[in-house]
């Protein structure tokens, strides 16, 4: 005998046309039970129909952890008339969700939740208007404040564009350095947990204690002479699009990255590989002989040399 849960919240087809066709004109089965009831189940708090427990898509038991839950759940079944509609049962899919997909793979599913944390606006901060600023102190604060005793977690925030590395990541220290560094950049990146320098005697020394340089430029145009310091010092750079500019397949010697989430997950990964970083460090040498090196500006010396006598000749 077929199974009445399977019509129900059967998986979606795989042909998106076939999925379109069913949700502009579902077909809704006919309530095929009297009462709804939960009983007390190895998964937890069940919902039954007729004394029969209800299964997901998956066929694992429909069941809570709390009675609060289950009792939730068994009343959706229940508010159920003539037909049984799922768009009109949001606890029902959620739990399916949950116990097929979130379940079975809680690791895999945390990961892919953590890529979306990296770039919530919870962590980047809009600096104004004042009342703008308020508003998200008093709504987003004590998210913070819970996530911090009723998890342990502490969270960075900032503003900008700059991205956070929050803690649990990489432990070495960010060192921003420039000369003339303005006040409130430095503020700025005490806050989000960076080191300030200003002015260094030794661009050459601080590199060699670094493993990664990082670029996060937003305008710009031609070679970045930093980017090219870094590359030729063995230092792989994490980089945006713009910041790579100039050097022929930057990849070989940069991660690139245009967003917060990415530019931190980049930092991140280069971090924790040693293989990644070894690979970069070798083809950013190469990349920056093959492009700033003495034989590659000799030639381009010599070229424009040659047009300009060409030029007075004529």
């Amino acid at each position: 005998m077929a199974d009445p849960f399977e019509d129900i919240f059967a998986p979606s087809p795989i042909d998106p046309t076939e999925a379109a066709r069913r949700a502009v004109r579902p077909t809704l089965r006919k309530r095929f039970y009297k009462d709804v009831g939960v009983a007390e189940a190895p998964e937890g708090l069940a919902v039954t129909l007729d004394g029969r427990p209800v299964r997901t898509p998956a066929r694992r038991p429909l069941a809570a952890p709390t009675r609060p839950l289950g009792e939730a759940l068994a009343a959706e079944w229940d508010a159920q008339a003539d037909v049984v509609d799922p768009a009109r049962m949001p606890l029902t899919r959620l739990a399916n969700t949950i116990i097929d997909g979130v379940a079975a793979a809680p690791g895999t599913v945390a990961a892919e939740v953590a890529k979306y944390l990296g770039s919530d606006l919870l962590f980047y901060r809009a600096a104004g208007p004042e009342r703008l600023v308020a508003r998200q102190q008093q709504h987003w604060d004590p998210v913070f404040e819970w996530a911090q005793t009723a998890l342990g977690a502490h969270f960075l925030t900032g503003t900008g564009v700059m991205p956070l590395l929050q803690p649990g990541g990489p432990s070495a220290p960010v060192v921003i350095a420039g000369a003339g560094m303005p006040d409130d950049l430095a503020t700025l990146a005490s806050a989000a947990g960076a080191q300030p320098r200003g002015f260094l005697p030794s661009v050459e020394a601080e590199l060699a204690m670094r493993r990664i340089s990082i670029a996060p430029l937003r305008f710009g145009a031609g070679l970045k002479g930093k980017v090219g310091e870094s590359l030729a010092a063995g230092v792989p750079v994490v980089a945006t699009t713009i910041a790579g500019e100039g050097f022929d397949r930057p990849e070989r010697g940069m991660l690139i990255a245009d967003s917060a989430a990415g530019f931190a997950a980049a930092i991140e990964r280069l971090c924790g590989d040693d293989e990644l970083w070894a690979r970069l460090s070798e083809g950013g040498r190469e990349l920056v002989a093959e492009t700033l090196g003495t034989a590659t500006c000799e030639a381009a010396l010599e070229r424009i040399l040659a047009a300009l006598h060409a030029r007075r000749a004529a």
